[in-house]
């Protein structure tokens, strides 16, 4: 493959894209677009399988929900051995990679004649995409240049497809059954293969590139350890990393476990279809969108330790709020189980650019490796929760109020450790 000029133009909105590449450069970031919500995407479109496939099978709730709390053990095992690998052989390969297994994942559960299977199709699905969504932070990081804008605008646009996805996955399961799930999950995995080989440059920051025009960079790297390992005990003992991951990690296990809980307290305890519940979803995601929307207008005037802890104070809010509610012993309904929710949507999505950002910040040599540690601490502790939340199953409702109050106060305080990090963004030019 021919060399190309790595020198960023001022229009690829901090996308760093190779020269050679700027034609497609739309097309590049569809593509980042397209590997960042495949995760979230699939996840959010098989929630509302999991009543349908624990009557399918005849199996406990216990057991159905392994293909949650499993599937994000995996992705967090997954991300945190992909970002050191995406640092030293790049981006590209992993990415082609993930995505094909993704795609054999899919199929393999179109026809799996088990809860097992469905279970292992599950975990390999959720592992791959995991891997294609920290590339694409890793990715966003190598266009150096407002970074936080860049995760805003790209989240935004894959919310759109996590917007549908309950809603889409209850229509499906209503008129062709769980099974067809997986097989629209494929058909949106094949959309990937042949982008991903076309479009994808080679980004990561290879020894033999040149040197950066910036003094300030130049001066942080000569000040920076010099070997892998010195680099990496520096990002491990660092305290903003811990403020920004952990904070993170609590936002969305949070999430998770709200609309993990969701999904058997609206198709159990209160009778409700499955297309009901993504439509509420549906409502919950677009104020997670509206916190994204403000995150992009906040990156050119506050520092992203000062944003992301003002989204954790409204996490916290909404989970107080709705903790009260869920505790309560008036009778559950939708409302009251969701519009609690909208205000730590919003705040979740006001701090999730700045703490996506700020861990890649820390040591920018190992952005990928960084991206990959939150990967895994988010999926670790959104696996504890979601597995968590279903053990005493008469009082999901309780157990899940105590969850999200203890996810909240958490985010707040260990958002303290990296509330002074980082500087307004340049406005784009």
């Amino acid at each position: 493959m021919p060399e190309v000029d790595t020198k960023p133009s001022p229009d690829e909105d901090g996308l760093r894209l190779p020269s050679g590449v700027g034609a497609r450069s739309w097309g590049l970031r569809a593509l980042l677009v397209g590997l960042a919500a495949i995760g979230p995407f699939s996840l959010n479109v098989f929630k509302p399988c999991l009543p349908w496939i624990k009557a399918t099978f005849d199996a406990p709730i216990t057991t159905v929900q392994l293909a949650l709390s499993l599937s994000i053990l995996a992705a967090a095992i997954a991300t945190a051995a992909a970002g050191p690998l995406a640092d030293v052989v790049g981006r590209r390969p992993v990415a082609i990679a993930c995505v094909h297994v993704y795609v054999i994942a899919c199929l393999v559960g179109t026809v799996a004649p088990s809860v097992e299977v469905v279970i292992g199709a599950r975990i390999v699905q959720a592992a791959a995409s995991s891997v294609a969504m920290t590339v694409a932070r890793a990715l966003v990081h190598d266009g150096r240049t407002h970074v936080r804008r860049t995760i805003a605008r790209i989240t935004i646009l894959a919310v759109v497809a996590v917007l549908l996805a309950p809603a889409l996955g209850g229509v499906i399961i209503d008129r062709l059954g769980w099974r067809a799930v997986f097989g629209l999950t494929a058909a949106l995995g094949l959309l990937l293969v042949w982008p991903v080989h076309r479009t994808l440059p080679r980004t990561r920051r290879d020894p033999e590139a040149p040197p950066s025009t910036d003094a300030s960079a130049r001066d942080a790297s000569a000040r920076a350890p010099s070997t892998w390992s010195q680099r990496l005990l520096r990002l491990l003992t660092s305290p903003v990393f811990a403020g920004y991951a952990i904070q993170s990690s609590l936002h969305f296990a949070v999430f998770f476990a709200f609309t993990s809980a969701a999904t058997y307290l609206m198709v159990d305890a209160m009778g409700r279809d499955s297309t009901e519940y993504g439509l509420w979803f549906l409502f919950l995601a677009l104020w997670v969108m509206g916190g994204l929307a403000c995150a992009e207008r906040l990156a050119g005037r506050l520092p992203s330790g000062r944003v992301a802890w003002m989204g954790s104070v409204l996490v916290l809010v909404g989970c107080a709020i709705s903790a009260w509610l869920l505790a309560s012993e008036a009778p559950l309904t939708p409302v009251r189980l969701f519009l609690p929710g909208i205000v730590s949507g919003f705040g979740v999505g006001l701090a999730l650019p700045s703490t996506n950002a700020g861990v890649m910040e820390v040591v920018p040599e190992l952005a990928g490796t960084a991206s990959g540690l939150l990967g895994f601490l988010q999926f670790a502790t959104a696996a504890a929760f979601a597995q968590a939340v279903v053990q005493d199953e008469p009082h999901t409702a309780t157990v899940l109020a105590g969850l999200v109050l203890v996810g909240g106060v958490g985010s707040v305080a260990f958002g303290l450790l990296s509330i002074r990090h980082g500087a307004p963004e340049r406005p784009s030019t």
